[in-house]
């Protein structure tokens, strides 16, 4: 659900609330091909009975569901929250941009050095600060030096070939 819906909008965020080790949280959502947030440690105002269990929320954070994550009505409320959805006009402008722009670094997982992931692209780097854009449409800025050390070498070398690749392309226009 979460690559079907992630470009109209849905943001999918697991809560583990079993008390879990980091190991066997990794395996699972490493084995399932996770893409998503996973938080560990949830508790809230909302009671849960039983698992597994969704809560759909709409964008102005009402609480519009909940149940069974393979019931008829949890995939119709979904489609139906996403139908509500519109774009604002500052998302709509990011998009344009974003279009004009080729990423840096196409859609992959990061890891920041804390160890969480996240799944996206980098649009650009600037001094120390990158740029990430989700599926969503999402653009976000992000210091570089957050991320693991392999993923800031990734970018790093990313962008002395895009900036190589640049030079090449100026010089040809050039001549």
């Amino acid at each position: 659900m979460d690559k079907r819906y992630r470009d109209k909008g849905l943001v999918i965020i697991g809560a583990e609330s079993q008390n879990s080790s980091e190991d066997a949280i990794k395996k699972i959502t490493d084995d399932a091909k996770v893409e998503f947030t996973i938080t560990k440690g949830v508790s809230g105002p909302v009671q849960v009975s039983g698992i597994p269990v969704a809560l759909i929320f709409d964008a102005k954070g009402k609480m519009i569901f909940q149940g069974h994550p393979s019931s008829d009505e949890f995939d119709k409320t979904v489609k139906s929250a996403l139908k509500e959805v519109g774009e604002t006009e500052e998302v709509a402008e990011e998009k344009k941009v974003v279009k004009k722009d080729k990423p840096l670094v196409a859609y992959r997982k990061w890891t920041n050095a804390e160890g969480k992931s996240l799944t996206a692209s980098i649009l650009k780097l600037e001094g120390e600060e990158i740029t990430f854009q989700f599926r969503t449409g999402k653009v976000v800025k992000y210091q570089l030096g957050k991320l693991s050390e392999d993923g800031q070498k990734f970018i790093k070398l990313a962008a002395e070939e895009r900036a190589t690749a640049d030079a090449a392309e100026t010089a040809e226009e050039e001549e």
